[in-house]
């Protein structure tokens, strides 16, 4: 009996040295409390879930009561989902009241953020020393559209168009 007692992991503290499982029938969790206060945890739920709203049955649930942060390197912060559910992606998103932001650090200090309003998606870029820019990569055509359908268009030569797919003048 002794022997059976020694092997087993304190409550206090234990420590694990191979696999860990979770096998459930219902609500596979492992939350996170300070003193009995709800934290963050990690869900699988088998039925409508309650660190989830809605039905997330058979999704990997991963909640925090305030921000997601995620690091590589060590402890270096790369990925930040703050309560209001902004991303930011190299730095910390600036939150716009109720629109939702993707917020991106660009080398040399360069941010670029996409902005969803609701009705609208705006992209904003610019440098602390430099003019921003909004554009393409390659020599692809600039496209603006509206109710999915094409209505202006920057050439990669410089040609704008408004109504049209052929620009013939800058």
């Amino acid at each position: 009996l002794t022997n059976s007692i020694a092997t087993k992991a304190p409550l206090a503290s234990p420590t694990f040295t191979g696999d860990v499982d979770i096998d459930a029938t219902d609500d596979l969790r492992l939350r996170f409390l300070n003193g009995s206060t709800f934290k963050a945890g990690i869900q699988v739920p088998t039925s409508t879930g309650d660190m989830i709203s809605g039905s997330a049955v058979n999704d990997l649930a991963i909640r925090s009561q305030a921000n997601m942060l995620f690091s590589t390197g060590g402890n270096t912060e790369r990925v930040r989902i703050d309560s209001a559910g902004n991303v930011g992606i190299g730095r910390t998103p600036t939150a716009y009241g109720s629109f939702r932001v993707l917020d991106l650090a660009g080398s040399s200090g360069a941010i670029q953020k996409l902005i969803h309003t609701g009705s609208t998606v705006e992209l904003q870029s610019y440098a602390s020393s430099t003019v921003g820019a909004v554009g393409t990569a390659t020599s692809h055509p600039l496209l603006f559209t509206t109710g999915d359908t094409e209505k202006m268009r920057i050439a990669s030569d410089g040609k704008v168009g408004i109504g049209t797919t052929s620009p013939s003048a800058k």
